[in-house]
């Protein structure tokens, strides 16, 4: 396991079991996404196996010689702190070039379709960004909008173990749309 891999599970797993609370500084705005092809991996489980899957994920693209077109991405199905961390629902993957057709399992290709976002950069900690996660759904409440897909995490940079957490970035996405009278 690499020194990144390390860092980044102990991130995630202490993201995901963090109890979350509302941060005012955080500044939601919605957003519109392109759609876009990705190649990812999914995972029914502890987000303590992040790291592996991610290793997993990165060694079956390069042996498929699939490359990247874009940051890392965790899709959570299931929301991290609401559920047991032991049974949750999530994908690690990449945005990929619409170009390849084929991909061998466990690798799944998709399709991101959800074109409206309530967005909001993390900056910090990656087991804060469930205050993120909150203040985009408290923004969501006031401004009348609902959840239309999963929550997705697109890593903004790529520390290594020596990066302070005061330059981790990570843009935070939770697909929506008005409320129906």
């Amino acid at each position: 396991m690499t020194k990144f891999t390390k860092f980044f599970l102990c991130a995630l797993i202490a993201a995901a079991l963090a109890a979350p609370a509302a941060e005012a500084s955080v500044k939601v705005s919605l957003k519109e996404i392109s759609p876009f092809s990705y190649c990812s991996i999914r995972n029914e489980g502890a987000f303590s196996d992040m790291g592996e899957v991610i290793n997993q994920l990165m060694s079956i693209m390069q042996g498929q010689n699939i490359h990247p077109a874009g940051n890392l991405l965790t899709i959570y199905h299931t929301t991290p702190q609401e559920e047991n961390p032991m049974s949750g629902e999530w994908e690690v993957g990449f945005p990929v070039s619409s170009q390849i057709a084929i991909v061998q399992e466990p690798l799944k290709k998709q399709e991101w379709t959800h074109e409206t976002v309530a967005a909001a950069v993390h900056v910090g900690a990656y087991e804060n960004t469930g205050d993120t996660v909150t203040a985009i759904f408290d923004w969501m409440e006031e401004k009348g909008y609902v959840q239309t897909g999963p929550i997705v995490g697109m890593y903004l940079n790529m520390p290594d173990a020596d990066t302070p957490p005061s330059r981790l970035r990570t843009e935070i996405w939770v697909p929506c749309r008005e409320k129906l009278p």
